[in-house]
């Protein structure tokens, strides 16, 4: 039959039929039109059914993959293997996904993993994954650089994983001051306020307050805010580099300095949270100079406030008893431990209230 001798002719040219092929010609034939049409039309119409079902077929049970592609961004040679996730960039390319070969002959940059990648006259396999990739040099070198340090590699097989989130160098400065490593942390800032806009003014700020509080680095402090006074003269931190510069001055026992920074953040930022504070230490630096009406009038209006009213009432008392007013002082010591009779200075009230001077 012309049957058998298509099939004959498809295996003749290597193209393997599938098992029901011969079923399927046959009934085609079966439900052909009646007899008078042109054998020669019929003929036709077997064969094209015939390889067409042969041809159809073959492309399912092998297709044919596609042939690499060619990257000619640059002058190097550069084979993309198919389902590779690549794209150009200004120097060279980065890698998402997939399996390159690259022959460079100049240097040429690559993105692998969030790392980059320089390939100097060099051959080598990268095979790209989201968790890992793999990059096989064979001739030449590459360089990879990872955060600003640059690695020179030679011919062998190496590993990328991908990069963790990237270190927030200002809360490692402060993991460092809550840890207690001082030097640590000192030396975290100063490499902080290298830089430059509001990072580099707040670590300023917080070497200052570190070095006063922990450190015990009063010219240390100063240092730190004249330097942050200078690069930032109105900067967003003013009223915290004031108040730090104010509490630095008292701690080196320059009152009259810490009088005038007192008297200066006061009229500058007078509704801060922090003005009660700053009109506290002005008044005990004005009695350490002398200024004893002055200091009693701050003290005075301080009186009540939630955050310096325990230190005020009783450094009220005491200045009484100071200037020798002893009936007011006593008045004002039965007042303070009737307000604060756990306050911090309870007990040397009461040692004072039994021996009057």
């Amino acid at each position: 039959m012309k049957v058998d001798q298509l099939l004959a002719e498809a295996r003749a040219a290597d193209i393997a039929p599938p098992p029901n092929a011969r079923a399927r010609v046959l009934e085609r034939l079966s439900t052909a039109r009646p007899a008078r049409t042109s054998p020669w039309l019929a003929l036709a119409g077997v064969t094209a059914a015939a390889l067409g079902g042969f041809v159809t077929w073959n492309m399912l049970r092998a297709p044919s993959a596609p042939a690499p592609t060619e990257v000619a961004a640059t002058d190097d040679g550069v084979t993309v293997e198919p389902g590779a996730q690549v794209t150009p960039t200004a120097r060279g390319l980065a890698i998402a996904a997939g399996r390159v070969r690259l022959s460079s002959r100049a240097t040429l940059q690559l993105e692998v993993l969030g790392r980059t990648v320089e390939c100097s006259a060099a051959t080598l396999v990268v095979e790209a994954a989201p968790a890992r990739a793999t990059l096989e040099v064979t001739s030449g070198s590459i360089t990879v650089i990872e955060e600003g340090e640059r690695v020179v590699r030679g011919p062998g097989r190496y590993v990328l994983t991908p990069l963790g989130p990237k270190a927030d160098p200002w809360a490692a400065a402060q993991a460092l001051e809550r840890q207690g490593d001082y030097a640590g942390a000192d030396r975290a800032y100063e490499a902080l306020a290298r830089g430059d806009g509001l990072l580099a003014e707040s670590a300023l700020v917080a070497q200052a307050t570190l070095r006063l509080s922990h450190r015990h680095d009063a010219p240390g402090a100063l240092a730190a805010l004249d330097a942050a006074a200078s690069r930032f003269p109105s900067g967003a931190l003013e009223p915290e580099r004031s108040l730090a510069r104010l509490e630095s001055l008292w701690a080196l026992g320059r009152a009259a300095d810490a009088r005038d920074e007192a008297q200066g953040y006061l009229e500058r930022f007078g509704r801060s949270a922090q003005a009660s504070q700053v009109r506290f230490l002005r008044a005990r630096a004005q009695e350490q100079l002398g200024a004893l009406p002055a200091a009693e009038a701050d003290y005075g209006a301080l009186l009540d406030d939630p955050a310096t009213g325990d230190d005020a009432s009783f450094a009220f008392a005491a200045l009484a008893a100071r200037q020798h007013h002893q009936a007011q002082a006593q008045a004002r010591l039965r007042s303070y431990l009737a307000r604060f009779p756990r306050g911090q200075h309870a007990r040397e009230a009461a040692t004072l209230l039994k021996t009057p001077r």
